[in-house]
């Protein structure tokens, strides 16, 4: 035995880093479950949007998620737009879906029977008609969206958590947030199509594709329910309406109202606070400090949806 060799011990075992032991889909796997989730969506949409447009047949086109910072998508809304912010799929992402007023109007147009055209002046405040129409485009929207991702076998999901002019206010992400945003258009085949469009923070667009979101759902569905008094939803403001008194009036009687016209109107004792048309509370009307105010005097049974 030669004792003049060096002795060399037992080299440690490789360490790799996670990025090579945790592997991925690849580019082309990911541009695939894309390319189904996009499928996936328009072909609900283009179902789902037919009982809204009394039956007409829309021809869907959900565009590449475009990266972008989150103040440019700020930039492209503008101050005044009809933006909803949409909760979807088992991981509850949070989606902001924004159209303009003009495109508003031309939907509200084409809902009630009309040739639905983009006006060259959109009106400074949405009218109720055309706020009721938007409400129900971003619910079908978002549960369009959660099938997609969930699969349409999976219970249906997806909700509108509150609708506001400003996107800014909603708090959908930060300015400096990287970002992707998606142009949805649809309309009759043939005609200018209206266009909306679709942004959320790009670190969580992945939840949304399938095959790609199941660790995401794991991940809710451990975690419950979210919180709505924490972060984010804690700081969006939430439209509350009082109804002081409702009444029916027939189309006829509607045209024919003038100034100086007297309608009686008959109020409760107590009268109902809503958030975007659930109810929420209800209260007696009276005066604080010189001003109108409402007394809260009981919550109803079905709080917001958490």
């Amino acid at each position: 035995m030669n004792m003049h060799h060096s002795f060399a011990p037992e080299r440690a075992l490789a360490q790799h880093c996670p990025e090579l032991t945790e592997r991925g889909p690849c580019p082309e796997e990911r541009a695939e479950y894309l390319r189904l989730w996009r499928r996936d969506v328009t072909a609900f949409l283009e179902a789902d949007l037919m009982p809204i447009f009394m039956g007409e047949k829309l021809v869907v086109s959900l565009g590449e998620p475009e990266p972008v910072k989150g103040r440019d998508i700020f930039a492209k809304i503008g101050p005044v737009a009809v933006n909803c912010l949409l909760r979807c799929g088992a991981a509850e992402q949070t989606l902001l879906l924004s159209a303009d007023l003009a495109n508003a109007m031309a939907l509200t147009d084409r809902s009630f029977g009309g040739k639905g055209e983009i006006p060259a002046e959109a009106p400074d405040v949405l009218p109720r008609s055309a706020a009721i129409l938007i409400d129900r485009l971003a619910l079908v929207t978002a549960q369009a969206i959660s099938r997609a991702a969930d699969g349409a076998d999976s219970p249906q999901t997806g909700d509108v958590v509150v609708r506001s002019e400003s996107a800014i206010r909603l708090k959908p992400f930060e300015a400096d947030c990287d970002c992707v945003m998606l142009s949805l258009s649809f309309g009759p085949e043939g005609t200018e199509p209206w266009s909306m469009r679709i942004a959320l923070p790009a670190a969580e667009f992945d939840g949304l594709l399938p095959g790609l979101n199941s660790d995401a759902a794991s991940l809710a569905a451990a975690r419950g329910p979210a919180d709505p008094r924490s972060k984010p939803f804690a700081d969006i403001p939430l439209p509350l309406d009082a109804i002081l008194a409702e009444f029916e009036l027939s189309l006829d009687g509607l045209e024919n109202l003038s100034p100086g016209d007297e309608i009686p109107l008959s109020m409760p004792r107590e009268i109902p606070l809503q958030v975007n048309d659930q109810p929420f509370a209800r209260g007696t009307v009276g005066t604080l400090d010189e001003h109108m105010a409402i007394r809260v005097t009981r919550l109803s049974h079905e709080r917001l949806p958490s």
